[in-house]
């Protein structure tokens, strides 16, 4: 190892094997399973055990057994199957976006020896533990960009894309000026897409990409099970390699690059991927990840037909048929591709999305957790927290997301099978067979999404012999065996069996 590596990963090297004396980790096989319940905790907004204010990793430990205490026969704890926590390394910025020290673990939220028993605590009791880590750049106030703004000589200098003050970016950019993504300092240019407190990493550096690997595998050894990486199509922008198919292979080959890096260490990682855009250009990160996000659903579709109260995406086709659509081109790149399925992130919450109503947003957690892929719950939407940290006054929202995650967990349709659009006849009733073959299970998911009682004929209930309701968020909604017939309360899901 050079003297510029050992400079920044030998101390965090050395707790770390103080750590593994300490707890002795080793992981449980029932971990071995991606599929599952996620929670997503902004250790900053979470739990604050010393009292300073800040959320912090022992105030995660010490509420581990209200997200799963590790005893099916009870029901006070929220049922997950894993945590996704912010970046706990030091950072600046909102979200702690900007990278200062990935070795150091901000003092705020405690230090390594605090995480390695978040982990092992976590893994006790069946939850995996996923980090969120910013790779795409890091705060101007980073040892690197300091090094490489400091001589021309540095070896950090090939880190970050730094031109001459003469240099002249091209004018022809698809979205906005690109002289505006060009910032000044110490007599050079740096490159940053999100702002100018940040400096984009540049990845055709070999070094650069083995040092970003070296942070991954570290982490890891600390026994995290797994890895989620935002604004993964963006470790070359448009603006680094305007040819679309180039810049795509030139992202893939590096998350390749990677994912066998991660594996090395753990067979089993978990990765999880950041993608913001359209199904398309998602699809193919499932080469190497093994969850993207599901923009479409969690930030547009879902929302959509809540506040609208009809089966109709911002795309203007049926949501169940999109969904069966996007579900086939994943399955185009990956060998056993897990959907990411969300409806809040540090964006904004699904409360507020929804004008703070509380009925609307059970409905849009019924919607998600029927769905296939692996629902990610951000912290307070099972409280009905809005964008102002204000908690519905509805005390039903906890026990809504209890139920929906123990029915999850009980049926192989729901938690891992397929998905094929149905033939009801009401535009504000939204129906979907959910089907595990193996198992040989099938269910009928209907959500009424409006206000109004409503009634729809389902043409694929005729198809069986036996129809059983299994789950029902209203006493008032009622079946028709023999005319293939549901009438559903306001808001309301059925979820009904089919043998």
């Amino acid at each position: 190892m050079n003297e510029k590596k050992a400079r920044f990963i030998s101390i965090g090297m050395i707790a770390l094997a103080v750590l593994v004396g300490i707890f002795g980790y080793t992981r449980p096989e029932k971990l071995l399973s991606k599929e599952g319940v996620y929670y997503y905790i902004p250790v900053g907004d979470y739990i604050d055990s010393n009292g300073d204010g800040v959320g912090d990793i022992q105030g995660i430990i010490r509420n581990l057994d209200s997200l799963n205490d590790s005893n099916p026969n009870t029901s006070t704890d929220l049922g997950v199957n894993g945590i996704v926590i912010s970046p706990v390394y030091l950072a600046k910025g909102p979200n702690k976006s900007e990278p200062l020290d990935y070795y150091k673990i901000d003092p705020e939220y405690g230090n390594l020896i605090d995480l390695e028993e978040l982990i092992s605590e976590a893994n006790k009791r069946g939850m995996k533990v996923i980090m969120e880590m910013e790779f795409n750049h890091t705060s101007i106030d980073h040892e690197w960009f300091r090094q490489a703004l400091s001589s021309a000589k540095s070896p950090f200098r090939s880190y970050y894309n730094l031109k001459g003050l003469d240099y002249q970016p091209r004018t022809e950019s698809r979205l906005v000026n690109e002289e505006s993504l060009w910032h000044r300092l110490n007599g050079l240019k740096y490159f940053s897409y999100k702002d100018y407190m940040t400096a984009d990493l540049n990845y055709e550096s070999a070094e650069l990409r083995n040092d970003i690997k070296e942070i991954a595998i570290f982490y890891l050894e600390t026994g995290l099970n797994g890895l989620k990486l935002k604004n993964a199509n963006n470790i070359y922008t448009y603006y680094e390699e305007p040819n679309e198919d180039s810049r795509l292979e030139k992202n893939l080959d590096w998350w390749q690059s990677f994912r066998l890096a991660c594996k090395e260490v753990d067979p089993d990682v978990y990765l999880i991927a950041d993608v913001n855009d359209r199904a398309a250009v998602i699809a193919p990160y499932f080469k190497e990840f093994n969850t993207v996000m599901n923009v479409f659903a969690g930030e547009r579709a879902i929302p959509y037909m809540i506040k609208s109260g009809k089966d109709m995406s911002a795309d203007n086709g049926m949501f169940a048929k999109q969904m069966d659509n996007i579900s086939s081109s994943y399955k185009k790149y990956g060998k056993n591709p897990i959907d990411g399925i969300y409806l809040s992130d540090e964006s904004g919450t699904i409360m507020s999305k929804v004008g703070n109503h509380a009925k609307k947003s059970k409905l849009a957690a019924s919607i998600m957790m029927t769905l296939p892929g692996n629902p990610f719950i951000y912290y307070g939407d099972e409280l009905g927290m809005n964008d102002e940290k204000i908690q519905n006054p509805d005390s039903t929202i906890y026990n809504h997301y209890t139920d929906l995650i123990r029915l999850r967990q009980l049926h192989p349709a729901l938690k891992t099978g397929s998905l094929i659009e149905t033939s009801d006849d009401n535009v504000h009733v939204l129906s979907y067979i959910r089907y595990d073959s193996k198992e040989k299970e099938n269910l009928l998911v209907i959500h009424n999404l409006s206000d109004d009682t409503q009634s729809a004929y389902i043409r694929e209930l005729k198809s069986y012999d036996e129809k059983n309701i299994i789950h029902s968020t209203s006493n008032h909604d009622v079946m028709d065996k023999n005319l293939s017939k549901v009438q559903l309360s306001g808001y309301s899901t059925l979820v009904i069996s089919l043998k």
